[in-house]
């Protein structure tokens, strides 16, 4: 049985959940869900700009961002659960733009970049 959270966004019993439900102070960009990423277009299967994740990796986050929300910071993700037709459609985008000759784009360049961590 399907439960229906937030702006219709579905939980199925394969234990995914919304991060900011348990992980109140996390900080969401998911650029996938716009045109502010390295395609420039909007990405298949993010419906919402929302960060979905087990609900054993959520709580994992809940414990690291509760320890760094006391000293003063908060964590940001980028992505978390990638719909399959979404890295078809990166799988295509690679593929045609080896093709066609053109640069790879970036959204950003420059000092902005500190650190990323890729949780998995």
């Amino acid at each position: 049985m399907k439960t229906v959270y937030k702006n219709n966004i579905t939980m199925d019993p394969s234990g995914f959940v919304l991060l900011a439900d348990f992980v109140p102070h996390i900080v969401q960009e998911i650029r996938y869900y716009s045109t502010y990423n390295f395609i420039g277009e909007r990405i298949d299967g993010y419906e919402e700009p929302c960060a979905l994740l087990t609900r054993e990796a959520a709580r994992a986050l809940k414990v690291v961002s509760n320890e760094l929300f006391v000293q003063g910071y908060r964590l940001k993700v980028f992505d978390a659960y990638r719909p399959a037709c979404a890295v078809k459609q990166f799988v295509l985008w690679g593929i045609e733009d080896r093709h066609s000759g053109l640069e790879h784009r970036t959204p950003h360049s420059g000092p902005f970049r500190r650190f990323s961590l890729l949780v998995s």
